[in-house]
């Protein structure tokens, strides 16, 4: 019998765009997750840095990062219950095509009533 808490957890990371393309691609992604997949939780979040920043010789701030790119790139994240099939997993690449994507399993563990 499977785990009946059992869920996959999937990260998109969004390249950075003009903030209208961007805007309609995740409009399409939020839809597609909503009315499709019955995503109960999804979380939008801003990639304030990425790889080629991360060594920088002193410290800065979320303000600086933000004020030297106002369109940072951007990170989905979802979990849903049920196993991904092939057919989601090119869907979702279909609305990323430049993006990336990672995912594993997880347990859902909720605080004891």
């Amino acid at each position: 019998m499977e785990d009946q808490n059992a869920m996959t957890i999937v990260r998109l990371y969004l390249p950075p765009e003009g903030h209208s393309a961007r805007k309609t691609q995740i409009e399409q992604i939020l839809h597609f997750l909503r009315d499709q997949l019955n995503v109960r939780q999804v979380t939008i979040l801003p990639g304030l840095m990425e790889a080629r920043e991360r060594h920088k010789p002193h410290y800065e701030t979320v303000g600086d990062v933000l004020r030297r790119n106002p369109d940072p790139p951007a990170v989905i994240e979802f979990f849903c219950e049920s196993e991904l099939t092939t057919s989601i997993w090119k869907k979702l690449f279909e609305l990323v095509p430049d993006g990336e994507m990672v995912h594993w399993k997880a347990n859902c563990v909720k605080a004891p009533s």
